[in-house]
């Protein structure tokens, strides 16, 4: 698989967890779930940050949480604000769901966040949330 894309489809699936959460996660507690380099990881959150997608708080109750409601942030913002231009493969757990996710989008179809977490709580990849829980 293409490093590119398998960068992406990790950062996508972060953004999965952080919206299926009420509480923020660490860059730690993200790489450890999606079995990645934190290192690397938390460059592209910091990215997401600037970009406005996340909030990031330091210290022992900080952590990541979105800065926006999941319908508000789509897959093209994220590329954009990553920088990630390449192609895709599929596979079978939630970074593989955000791959198929991905793909989609690069043949034209709107993605939002919102729509890949539905689509993640139905295939028990991660947990249903209830009600969404962002700061605007």
């Amino acid at each position: 698989m293409n490093p590119g894309w398998r960068r992406l489809s990790r950062i996508w699936a972060a953004l999965m967890l952080l919206a299926a959460s009420r509480e923020p996660i660490s860059g730690t507690q993200l790489a450890e779930q999606l079995g990645c380099a934190r290192r690397y990881l938390e460059a592209d959150l910091q990215r997401l940050r600037r970009a406005g997608m996340l909030e990031g708080r330091r210290g022992k109750a900080g952590g990541y949480r979105l800065a926006r409601a999941p319908a508000r942030i789509t897959l093209g913002e994220v590329i954009a604000a990553v920088g990630i231009v390449e192609a895709v493969k599929t596979e079978e757990d939630l970074v593989s769901l955000a791959l198929v996710q991905t793909s989609r989008a690069v043949q034209g179809l709107e993605l939002t966040l919102a729509d890949a977490l539905e689509e993640a709580e139905a295939r028990g990849l991660v947990s249903p949330r209830g009600g969404w829980d962002f700061c605007i």
